[in-house]
């Protein structure tokens, strides 16, 4: 039954359902989500009279959410200059069971955050000279793989920047099927995409005549893991654990729970998709498979993204060496289409010269936001166990931290 607030005639769902799919199908260029920015001056004059108001803050962004049901829980994490860390839990993680306040343990599902580890993974291995940013297709795949001569140009720089061409998802009959099925039960959206698939689709992939020179592509990041599995001979998990969570103490982010995780984990709800199921609606994370999963399917805390967040923001002597820190930059890319090399945006402001790396990741029923300020030494991290676009949180309290912190 679809939602009594979306309801309406026949008609009007019908041409809801295209303009759902057609936003989802065709907005290729860039992140679909986006952040809800307010005039953050009251809150930074607030925060410099009383410094440890930053709960206040978090309060008046987060709990009318709650209240209005947009979000079911959402955790909170703030990282500090000195180093320490705040965090904050609104709502109840489950709607049966043991239902508890969320906090920096529990466990969501983080979508496109997914995305700044496999970049990172990717930065290690070419600097242990394992890999080369110039790398192509071609070159990376065993010899007797058929690729289209389009396919086999594209470099590991181009899949990491998002600038190979690629479509945000397959522009094809069966992908359009598949979102409309999702509208009306939150199935994945990418269930049919395995090894098998991305060999057939790399076979006939043919590039757009004048391709944008930035195309945000889920299927690119999915392809990136494919190639550095080929490359190493070794399971991306086991890599980007290996490599990446366990030097960094990350023992909570992963893409395939244990038990004991699985009781921490945050239940996903429906928001604002799928749009004909009703709001609030409890839905399973998605099983991303053998592709997507490094491209969206990771599971992580506010605790561990906020020591990534630290790493990146350190000055001396970070467990990865430069290997991470480098991955900030923006390769040379305008801000209207920067998605550094590490996959991250950079929204800049100009009121008060801020510079914000952020990613927001939306997955099955959860929404994820990590964002840093390198100037301040401060990071913001967002987890919400319900789908929405917006993100009302996120940006809005790292503002108001960076101005308070400004000289």
């Amino acid at each position: 039954m679809p939602h009594g607030h979306r309801g309406g005639k026949p008609f009007r769902w019908a041409c809801h359902l295209a303009l759902a799919l057609l936003g989802l199908f065709c907005l290729s260029c860039g992140p679909l989500s986006s952040p809800v920015i307010y005039d953050p001056k009251p809150s930074v004059g607030r925060l410099r009279l009383e410094p440890s108001a930053i709960r206040t803050e978090a309060d008046e962004l987060a709990e009318p959410l709650i209240t209005s049901k947009e979000a079911t829980c959402v955790e909170i994490g703030v990282l500090l200059p000195d180093g320490s860390i705040q965090d904050y839990g609104y709502g109840r993680t489950r709607d049966k069971g043991r239902p508890q306040v969320p906090d920096r343990n529990t466990l969501f599902q983080v979508g496109s955050i997914s995305k700044l580890f496999t970049a990172s993974l990717l930065k290690l291995l070419v600097q242990a000279g394992e890999m080369n940013y110039s790398d192509t297709l071609r070159e990376v795949l065993p010899p007797d793989m058929t690729l289209s001569q389009d396919a086999g140009r594209i470099t590991l720089l181009e899949l990491v920047t998002h600038t190979s061409g690629l479509p945000r998802e397959p522009v094809t009959l069966r992908q359009f099927l598949y979102l409309i099925d999702y509208e009306f039960t939150g199935h994945n959206i990418y269930g049919y995409m395995d090894k098998a698939w991305l060999r057939a689709y790399l076979k006939s992939y043919k590039a757009k005549p004048d391709p944008h020179p930035f195309v945000y592509s889920n299927l690119g990041y999915g392809l990136l893991a494919y190639l550095i599995e080929a490359k190493t001979e070794q399971p991306f998990q086991d890599l980007v654990t290996d490599n990446l969570f366990s030097p960094l103490h990350m023992t909570d982010t992963t893409f395939v729970l244990s038990k004991e995780q699985q009781g921490r984990l945050a239940a996903g709800h429906v928001g604002d998709q799928p749009y004909f199921m009703k709001r609030n609606t409890a839905l399973a994370p998605w099983d991303m498979g053998e592709i997507m999963s490094p491209s969206g399917g990771a599971y992580s805390t506010a605790s561990d993204l906020l020591l990534y967040a630290k790493h990146l923001l350190a000055t001396e002597a970070p467990p990865l060496g430069s290997a991470s820190a480098g991955t900030t930059e923006a390769s040379g890319y305008p801000p209207d289409l920067a998605t550094s090399a590490a996959g991250w945006s950079v929204a800049e402001f100009r009121d008060d010269h801020t510079r914000i790396l952020y990613k927001q990741g939306m997955t099955a029923g959860y929404n994820a936001y990590i964002g840093i300020n390198l100037s301040r030494g401060m990071a913001v991290v967002v987890l919400c166990n319900a789908f929405n676009w917006k993100d009302k949180i996120g940006h809005n309290l790292l503002l108001r931290l960076s101005g308070a912190s400004a000289p």
